[in-house]
């Protein structure tokens, strides 16, 4: 990126994008590939909670709270590191629905620090977004983006895996914001697989990159692909299948933004962390100009909300600009109370949704809709 517009569009179109792939995926979250067929049908994905706009949750939060980590930084890692970190540990006290162990226990520690809690050893993957929203920030920045990403993936996560997953993702999303008006599906499935190739035999996603290429160059739908890894069932929240299957269904439908979120949602699994990572890849890519105007419109402007993220894209657009943004630069505060009311409206509406997913799994298990589970890689 190489102007102020195209920074604002593409950091609007990474937040609002990730915002309505959380939103789509969550009411799916846990159901298997038939249970959420049989559930919700196989039109459109919607937004499960309509009565009341689109809510979003601690997927789409973290991200917009290291965006206000990085904006009020000064540009210096460590100062970014601790306003982070007590930035989860006030998103604890909002009653999250779905606040991974990690990134909960990250959030305890910046309230229980002489405990010197570690980062734990889960390989979850909600650091994959904040990797996303970092290289968008720091690009052309000479502030080293792959040194922020790594710092912020071990302030939640210890394992490897996790931090080279991350830096995949943003390899691929500076390579498709340079490339935005030329992108080649097989080409970035190519410089995936190069960069495992590059790492040596220690990387844990070579294989799964280098088959990836053969895939795209034939059109093999993502149902096949992810039961061709022993995902049938669903996507893990895992680092590995959520980053795989994620890249996968960005790259199938990389010019647009409904159907790669609605092909990765439609997997089942870990729908909400799925449907955010693909809904930010592409809105990255694309834009906020180009994501369907349907969906951005049924985003709750409380908390986080649209207009929120509209004026945090302008500020980080031209983040940094001098010694007053170093210094004596605006902050981007939320609305608390609002964000608290939205998770509060989720642990409301889950008990409903619940019923029906309960019903919905028992009645498939008794089909045979364990059959899906059976392939392991």
């Amino acid at each position: 990126m190489y102007s102020t517009d195209l920074r604002r569009n593409h950091i609007h179109g990474l937040m609002a994008g990730i915002a309505i792939g959380d939103a789509l995926g969550y009411p799916r979250r846990g159901l298997s590939r038939r249970q959420s067929a049989k559930l919700f049908g196989l039109g459109p994905c919607k937004f499960g909670f309509s009565n009341i706009g689109a809510v979003t949750g601690f997927n789409s939060a973290q991200v917009f709270a290291t965006l206000q980590s990085i904006v009020s930084s000064g540009t210096e890692l460590e100062i970014f590191e601790a306003k982070l970190r007590r930035r989860l540990g006030w998103y604890t006290f909002s009653f999250p629905t779905d606040m991974p162990s990690a990134s909960l226990k990250a959030g305890l520690c910046s309230w229980l620090r002489p405990l010197s809690i570690r980062p734990s050893r889960s390989d979850s993957s909600e650091p994959a977004l904040r990797a996303l929203l970092i290289v968008l920030a720091l690009n052309n920045t000479n502030l080293g983006a792959r040194l922020w990403i790594e710092h912020t993936v071990r302030l939640t996560h210890s394992k490897d895996a996790v931090v080279e997953g991350c830096h995949h993702l943003a390899g691929l999303t500076n390579l498709v914001i340079a490339n935005r008006n030329e992108l080649k599906p097989v080409a970035l499935a190519k410089f995936l697989s190069d960069r495992t190739l590059e790492t040596g035999k220690s990387s844990e996603f070579k294989s799964y990159f280098a088959e990836m290429v053969e895939f795209i160059e034939k059109g093999t739908r993502p149902s096949s692909v992810a039961e061709h890894f022993g995902w049938a069932s669903g996507i893990p929240g895992k680092i590995i299948p959520t980053v795989v299957m994620s890249t996968y269904c960005f790259l199938r439908h990389v010019h647009d933004y409904r159907k790669a979120v609605e092909s990765v949602i439609r997997l089942g699994g870990d729908t909400s962390i799925t449907g955010a990572l693909v809904g930010g890849l592409s809105g990255a890519t694309l834009g906020i100009k180009r994501l369907p105007k349907d969906l951005y419109g049924k985003l709750s402007d409380k908390g986080y909300g649209s207009t929120w993220m509209e004026d945090a894209s302008e500020r980080l657009a031209q983040w940094p600009h001098g010694a007053d943004d170093l210094h004596d630069a605006p902050a981007l505060p939320a609305d608390p109370v609002g964000i608290v009311r939205g998770n509060l409206t989720r642990h409301v509406s889950n008990l409903a949704w619940g019923l029906r997913r309960g019903s919905c799994k028992m009645f498939t298990t008794a089909r045979g809709g364990a059959r899906h589970g059976a392939a392991t890689r």
